[in-house]
């Protein structure tokens, strides 16, 4: 059984990225993994990232987590009230 982490992360938005966007998102994604118990692992087989990277001007030298949910099924329409 995967286990998949659904969730909207708030990144500052910087017009010339000092940081890119790709280490912004590894950086959340080894959040994950290297804060899993092991005995999670053990449980799942893997765990899959369902999370949508929005910038924000309004925030500065922080991300944010929002609607962070863990399941065990997979679900297309988890942005539909975004979009």
């Amino acid at each position: 059984m995967n286990l998949y982490i659904y969730g909207t992360v708030i990144v500052p938005f910087v017009p010339f990225l000092t940081i890119r966007y790709e280490y912004r998102g590894m950086a959340v994604y080894r959040m994950f993994y290297f804060n899993t118990q092991h005995r999670v692992c053990d449980f799942a087989r893997g765990l899959r990232f369902r999370l949508l990277f929005l910038g924000k001007a309004a925030i500065e030298g922080r991300m944010e987590i929002e609607r962070l949910r863990v399941v065990t099924t997979h679900s297309d329409l988890l942005y539909r009230d975004i979009l």
